[in-house]
């Protein structure tokens, strides 16, 4: 493969993540008082794949480089531009505009989350991602945060030692995770999320191995007990915040499997999946914008008395597409000018 080639399949994931949790805020805000379409109550599950993602793109470039010297400073400038720019974009955007609708004397759009009254210090805490003020999605990024500190001795773990060693010591952690670890909150409880990423960077960077043989040979056997292990844990999870490694591992296993099908197949998938990795190139920037402004839909659009066709149409097609819209948009002025800055090293590309 051509050194600059990259795995489409990653951006595919991206993008199937990101529509997922689209579609479940415009099911929470849009039709849940209907009970309309409410098999998207389960998308919020995507964020677990996200964790997923996220530790098999950090990881990648080592394993599949054994020889790359992991360098702290590169590490951390690399994170920065990549990550905090379009956040602290959006963040500003939301506090100014959160200032103006609070001060508009209009009840609907003083009922927005991002434009109730906040203090100070919340302020600054949310901006450096101690806490997560504003938007409600910003929580996984206050989680993401604390990951990449923890990355560093994940990875010097696994390669060093044992990456079974690892994955063990981060399933205690996810059923210790009440006595917080040093003040990380929820990191400790999405640790195998990230972990199984780590995994599957070197299952696939070391195709020989008997794991990568089993599922590629029987990847369509393979996904079926873990969809059923899944199925029978996931309405159990559904309104409240999954608590337990017991809620979290299942489905870090399932998209792990998914994860390798879809590199090791993904020939067949990019005919009919091609829009969804294209989706996925600026599935961060759909991921910070698009709560807020179905919130804002919400508060301001009246749909009482509309039928549930209509309402279909105008949150899931409507809503729906003028958040990608708007997203892309965002992706265009804050997010990609800062892909490729000097340290920054593009994720999923194949050495």
């Amino acid at each position: 493969m051509a050194p600059d080639m990259r795995l489409h399949g990653i951006d595919f994931l991206r993008g199937v993540a990101a529509l997922s949790i689209v579609f479940h805020h415009v099911w929470y805000f849009g039709s849940r008082q209907q009970n309309f379409l409410s098999i998207n109550r389960f998308g919020y599950v995507a964020v677990d794949l996200f964790f997923v993602i996220s530790g098999f793109c950090l990881s990648w470039p080592y394993y599949s480089s054994p020889e790359k010297v992991f360098v702290p400073r590169k590490y951390g400038v690399a994170r920065f531009w990549r990550i905090f720019p379009p956040y602290a974009a959006a963040f500003l955007i939301l506090l100014v505009l959160g200032y103006l609708f609070r001060h508009s004397g209009n009840p609907s759009l003083q009922s927005v989350k991002f434009a109730l009254p906040i203090s100070r210090r919340h302020i600054i805490e949310g901006f450096f991602l101690y806490c997560t003020v504003l938007a409600t999605p910003f929580w996984t990024l206050v989680v993401e945060a604390r990951w990449y500190v923890a990355f560093i001795f994940m990875l010097t773990l696994s390669r060093k030692v044992s990456i079974w060693l690892m994955i063990a010591i981060c399933i205690i952690l996810s059923v210790w995770h009440p006595n917080p670890f040093f003040g990380i909150g929820k990191l400790e409880i999405y640790l195998p999320c990230f972990a199984c990423g780590i995994l599957c960077a070197r299952i696939w960077a070391n195709q020989h191995m008997v794991v990568y043989r089993q599922i590629a040979q029987y990847s369509p056997l393979a996904l079926i007990p873990v969809l059923v292990l899944a199925a029978c844990i996931l309405p159990d999870c559904y309104s409240k915040l999954r608590s337990t490694y017991a809620e979290v591992f299942p489905t870090a296993l399932l998209f792990s499997v998914l994860l390798i099908v879809i590199l090791r197949y993904w020939d067949r998938f990019s005919a009919a999946g091609g829009w969804l990795q294209k989706l996925g190139l600026f599935s961060y920037s759909l991921y910070l914008v698009h709560e807020p402004c179905i919130q804002l839909i919400h508060s301001t659009v009246r749909t009482s008395g509309w039928s549930q066709f209509a309402l279909c149409m105008f949150w899931y097609v409507g809503v729906v597409l003028f958040v990608v819209g708007l997203a892309y948009l965002f992706y265009l002025c804050f997010e990609k000018p800062f892909i490729g800055r000097k340290g920054w090293r593009t994720l999923g590309k194949v050495k």
